[in-house]
């Protein structure tokens, strides 16, 4: 299994405010999207750093996820999953700036190292869906997913988590993530 690069990973980010404007759902020819379903995520150690971005800033991006690239690697750690990118006030203006923490799941005994930090991801309720294809139809299958969360009569807080779960590179329609948004009590 192949992990995110940086570019990829910026695809994944960017594209979805393109997409959000769309009002399309994902094609079945190259992607799916699960049904939405609610759910609680337990409490999870997470490396990470945190930026004030916005999606057209690519190159901010690709340094915070060096960043934790380059301390997990001189420090011999280890994750414990596949990267998380959290979103929180992201609307769909590329331009508009909100808070992007990205990083790695990682052991409870983990400490902050270099420019990371590490924190205790609360319990997280959500609204969420497995999203299986290529990151350039990923803004599809958010947006897909908002509206289904809307649907059922769900109110979404600020924040989206997107975890990588398998990836086997940017133009296969084999790579699977998971879509949280969170919801509000």
């Amino acid at each position: 299994m192949r992990h995110l690069t940086a570019l990829t990973l910026i695809a994944i980010l960017t594209s979805p405010l393109g997409a959000l404007a769309q009002t399309t759902a994902p094609s079945p020819e190259d992607s799916t999207l699960s049904p939405m379903r609610v759910t609680e995520f337990s409490p999870q150690r997470f490396l990470y750093v945190t930026g004030q971005v916005n999606y057209a800033d690519s190159a901010a991006i690709a340094k915070m996820i060096q960043q934790v690239a380059k301390a997990m690697e001189a420090n011999h750690i280890a994750p414990s999953g596949g990267p998380v990118v959290l979103c929180h006030g992201a609307t769909r203006d590329p331009n508009h700036v909100f808070t992007m923490d990205i990083g790695f799941p990682v052991r409870d005994n983990t400490p902050a190292v270099g420019e990371c930090k590490v924190t205790e991801l609360a319990p997280f309720q959500c609204a969420s869906a497995v999203y299986t294809g290529a990151p350039a139809r990923m803004g599809d299958a958010i947006h897909e997913l908002y509206r289904q969360t809307r649907d059922a009569g769900h109110v979404s807080a600020d924040r989206l988590r997107i975890r990588s779960l398998y990836y086997e590179g940017d133009d296969s329609a084999n790579n699977v993530f998971l879509l949280e948004i969170e919801l509000r009590s």
